[in-house]
């Protein structure tokens, strides 16, 4: 989140657009229209109790490897989420 999104992020738009072969721009905007059609990318709780992944990570998940073509277990240690999310992000 903090290499991207906050408000003053680790890596500047041109490396955004490199990494992930869109704009940030068009990247908020398939975040907002995927997060409002598709109930499992909104934020929810867990059966713990406790906050899931929040729908910006989740399709970074899913674009990192649309974009990269990485398999699940590339980027686990990186957004910090389990092969099995990975695969159900995509």
């Amino acid at each position: 989140m903090a290499d991207y999104f906050f408000e003053d992020p680790k890596y500047n738009e041109d490396i955004f657009r490199h990494r992930f072969r869109m704009s940030k721009r068009l990247f908020l905007k398939i975040v907002s229209d995927v997060e409002a059609n598709d109930s499992w990318f909104q934020e929810a709780f867990d059966a713990r109790g406790r906050k899931g992944f929040k729908p910006l990570q989740k399709i970074t998940s899913a674009i990192k490897q649309l974009a990269t073509g990485s398999t699940p277990d590339e980027n686990d240690e990186y957004l910090h989420m389990a092969e099995r999310t990975f695969r159900e992000c995509l």
